[in-house]
C-alpha cells in the first residue's frame, strides 16, 4: 500500500520532474476510496506545486524585462502552460470524483488560505480560475462560500498589482457573482465605487473590467443594482483630455462607454432616470484633489446640459452650477477650462430656466469676471468668451439688474427707494467722536452706508427665494459666498461645513434665520445682537461656546504664524481644508524640507499615511488629524496632543507661537 503522507507532502515537492508526474498519475488513476479522505490535502499540494515546476525561463525573462506589456505577456504564458499542465488534469480529477458537500468546507478554506500565503503567481491565479470551476459543477454548495471567495479576490487586488492576476480575478469576480448574495453583491460595486476615486489609475482599470466581465456574464445584475453603479459609469465614461493614452486608456474609455449604452439604452432616458446618483457622483469627482478627477466632473455637467437641455429640472441646474462655481475656486491648471465651457453649455441650453433666478446669473457673473484676471492666456480667453455670452444672456434676461459688481457701490438710489421710507442700513466700524452739525451729520451717514453695506453669506440650507434676495439688496446688503470676507453667516444650526468653518475662521458673526426673515417682514434693518444663532446640543457635543469663538477668532486668526502642510486623502477633501486653513489665517504649504522642517510647521496628515510621517514627528513636528484643525477653529484654541496621530511619541513639540 501506497505510504499517502509520503506521498502527498514530499513527492509533490520533489525536484525531479519525472517524479512529480509518477505521483500525479497515482492519484489520476488511483483508489477513489483510497484517496478521497486525502482529498482536500491533494489538490491544496498541487496548486502549490503548480509554482514550482514551471520553466525557469520563465521567472529569468519576468524579472529582465521592463516593459510592463512584455511581463503581462510572460505571465499569460505562465498560465496557459499550467492550465495545460497534468498537475491541472489530476485537480480536475479530484474535483470531479472526491468532492462533495462534507468535504467543501474544509476546502473552501484552505484555497482561500493557499491565495493569502502563496508567493506563487500561478497558483493564485489559477486557485481564482477554481472557483469557477466550483461555482459551475456545484452551484449550489458554492453559494455558501462564494462570498468569502469575492471577498479574498478584491482584497488580493488591493495589495497585489500585477496586471495578470487583476485581470484574472476580474473575470472570477464577473462569472461567480451569479450565484452571490445580494449583500455580496453590494459589498462588491461599494468596493468598485470606492477604488474608482482612488489616484491609481490601475485602480480605475480594474473597476471597468469587472465591471465589463460581470455585464458579460450576468447582464441583468447592473440594471438591478443600477441606482449604485451606472451614475459612476457615466461619470467614468468622460473621456480623458490626455492627448496621448496607452491601450489600457483606450480600452478602459471603451468599456465604460459600452457599458453606459448598453444598460441605458439612450443618454436622455439614463441620466433621466439616475440623476441624483449622477450629482452625487459629480460632486465627489469635483471635490476630488485630483485634476483628472475635477475635469470629469466637469465634463458630466457639459454632457447633461447638452443632453437633457431645457428639460433638465431646475433644482438639479442650480446644484450642478454651483458644483461648477466651487469648481471655479483655486489656481488654473490643464483643463480647467472644461467648467468654462460647462457654465457656457448651460447657459446656451438652459437660459429660460436661468431666468428665474437672476441672483445666481450674478453670481455666474461675478465669479466669471474673476477667472477672465488670470494668468494663462488660453484659460483667459475661454473665460472671456464665456463672459460675453452671459452678458449678452443677463442684458435680455435681467434688464433691471445693475451693471457691474465693481461699480455697485457707485451707484445712486432709484426712484422706487427714494419714494419709499428710508431704510436704516447696517454701517461698520467705530463711531467716530468727531462733533459734526445735524446737516454734516447726514451726509456722512448717507455717505457711510452707500460706501460699505454689511456682506453676508447664507446657507445653502435655507429656503430664501429671489424676492427676499432682492429685499435685502434694497436694505443695503451685499450677498456673498464663503470665498470673500462676509460680516455674518446666517444658519439654522451649527454646521461642521466648509462655509462654516470658514466664515467662524474670519470671525463673522453666526446668527439665526430669525434675523433675515424678521427684516424681511418689518422692511427695515435690524440690529443683529439679538439674533445671534443659539444651538445648546451642537456647542455641547463639540465643546465650545459659539459667541466666544467669534470674539476670539476677530482678535487673531488662529492659525497666523503655522505653515500648514497637509497630505491628500483627507476628510474633508484636500481643497476644501487648504480654504478653511487660509481663512483661519494660516500659510499653506505644498512641500516640506525634511532636513530643516522648521517650528511653526504642522503637518495634517490623513491616517491612511500616518507611517510615512513618524520620522518627521520624531524630529519635533506635529503630526496631527484633519480634527485638529476644525477643532481648533471651532474652540479657537489648538489642542496637539489630542489629535496627534502618534500619542506615544515623546518627541512631539508644540510649535513656537501657538495660541
Amino acid at each position: 500500500m501506497i505510504n499517502r503522507p509520503l506521498l502527498i507532502h514530499d513527492l509533490l515537492f520533489r525536484t525531479p520532474i519525472h517524479v512529480i508526474y509518477w505521483q500525479v498519475e497515482i492519484i489520476r488513476y488511483g483508489d477513489r476510496d483510497t484517496l478521497k479522505p486525502y482529498c482536500t490535502v491533494i489538490i491544496i499540494a498541487l496548486f502549490e506545486a503548480l509554482s514550482t515546476i514551471e520553466p525557469d525561463i520563465f521567472n529569468y525573462a519576468s524579472m529582465k524585462l521592463s516593459a510592463s506589456e512584455m511581463k503581462e505577456q510572460i505571465d499569460m504564458a505562465r498560465l496557459h502552460c499550467a492550465r495545460s499542465s497534468p498537475i491541472m488534469d489530476a485537480i480536475n480529477t479530484c474535483t470531479n470524483q472526491y468532492i462533495d458537500e462534507n468535504i467543501f468546507d474544509e476546502l473552501s478554506g484552505k484555497l482561500i488560505d493557499t491565495i493569502k500565503h502563496s508567493i506563487g503567481l500561478t497558483t493564485k491565479c489559477l486557485i481564482g480560475q477554481y472557483f469557477i470551476t466550483l461555482s459551475n459543477l456545484y452551484p449550489k454548495i458554492s453559494s455558501k462560500y462564494v462570498g468569502k471567495w469575492m471577498a479574498i479576490l478584491v482584497n488580493t487586488m488591493s495589495i497585489n498589482s500585477n496586471r495578470t492576476l487583476r485581470k484574472t480575478y476580474t473575470n472570477v469576480l464577473g462569472t461567480i457573482v451569479r450565484i452571490a448574495k445580494r449583500s455580496s453583491i453590494e459589498n462588491l460595486l461599494q468596493k468598485i465605487s470606492t477604488w474608482y476615486y482612488q489616484t491609481d489609475n490601475d485602480y480605475q482599470y480594474v473597476c471597468a473590467l469587472t465591471l465589463n466581465s460581470i455585464s458579460q456574464s450576468n447582464h441583468d445584475i447592473l440594471l438591478e443594482f443600477g441606482q449604485q453603479i451606472l451614475p459612476l459609469i457615466f461619470l467614468a465614461m468622460q473621456e480623458n483630455i490626455l492627448n496621448t493614452k496607452d491601450d489600457n486608456e483606450q480600452q478602459e474609455e471603451f468599456i465604460w462607454k459600452n457599458l453606459w449604452i448598453e444598460h441605458t439604452g439612450s443618454s436622455i432616458t439614463g441620466i433621466q432616470t439616475y440623476i441624483k446618483g449622477i450629482i452625487d457622483n459629480i460632486r465627489l469627482a469635483i471635490e476630488h484633489h485630483s485634476y483628472t478627477m475635477k475635469i470629469k466632473g466637469a465634463r458630466a455637467i457639459q454632457m447633461i446640459g447638452e443632453t437633457l437641455k431645457m428639460n433638465l429640472n431646475n433644482e438639479y441646474l442650480f446644484i450642478l452650477v454651483e458644483l461648477l462655481l466651487k469648481g471655479l475656486y483655486g489656481r488654473v491648471y490643464e483643463g480647467k477650462e472644461y467648467f468654462l465651457r460647462s457654465i457656457e453649455t448651460i447657459c446656451i441650453h438652459c437660459k429660460d430656466s436661468l431666468k428665474t433666478s437672476s441672483d445666481l446669473v450674478q453670481r455666474i457673473y461675478e465669479n466669471i469676471l474673476k477667472e477672465c484676471k488670470k494668468q494663462s492666456l488660453q484659460y483667459r480667453s475661454v473665460a472671456i468668451r464665456v463672459l460675453s455670452l452671459l452678458a449678452d444672456h443677463r442684458s435680455t434676461t435681467t434688464p433691471q439688474t445693475a451693471p457691474a459688481t465693481n461699480t455697485r457701490r457707485k451707484q445712486p438710489s432709484t426712484t422706487d427707494e427714494s419714494s419709499s421710507p428710508d431704510p436704516v442700513t447696517p454701517r461698520r466700524g467705530r463711531r467716530s467722536t468727531k462733533l459734526t452739525t445735524p446737516t454734516e451729520q447726514s451726509s456722512q451717514e448717507q455717505t457711510s452706508t452707500d460706501d460699505r453695506p454689511v456682506r453676508i453669506a447664507l446657507s445653502s440650507h435655507l429656503n430664501f427665494d429671489q424676492s427676499h434676495l432682492d429685499t435685502l439688496r434694497k436694505l443695503g446688503f451685499e450677498i456673498m459666498d464663503e470665498s470673500c470676507q462676509v460680516d455674518a453667516l446666517v444658519v439654522d444650526r451649527i454646521r461642521r461645513t466648509k462655509k462654516f468653518f470658514m466664515c467662524l475662521a474670519r470671525g463673522a458673526h453666526i446668527l439665526s434665520p430669525t434675523w433675515i426673515e424678521t427684516m424681511i417682514k418689518e422692511n427695515r434693518y435690524l440690529p443683529y445682537e439679538k439674533y445671534y444663532l443659539q444651538d445648546t446640543n451642537a456647542e455641547t457635543r463639540y465643546g465650545f461656546q459659539l459667541r466666544e469663538s467669534v470674539r476670539l477668532a476677530k482678535q487673531h486668526p488662529i492659525f497666523e504664524n503655522y505653515k500648514i502642510f497637509c497630505t491628500k486623502d483627507t476628510s474633508p477633501p484636500y481643497d476644501d481644508l487648504k480654504d478653511i486653513i487660509e481663512a483661519a489665517g494660516g500659510k499653506f504649504i505644498e512641500k516640506i524640507n525634511l532636513n530643516k522642517p522648521g517650528k511653526d510647521l504642522v503637518c495634517i496628515v490623513a491616517q491612511v499615511h500616518k507611517n510615512e510621517y513618524e520620522d518627521l514627528c520624531k524630529k519635533g513636528v506635529p503630526i496631527v488629524s484633519e480634527e485638529f484643525a476644525l477643532s481648533g477653529i471651532s474652540k479657537q484654541k489648538l489642542d496637539f496632543e489630542a489629535f496627534s496621530l502618534f500619542q506615544n511619541v515623546a518627541t512631539t513639540v508644540k510649535p513656537t507661537g501657538s495660541k
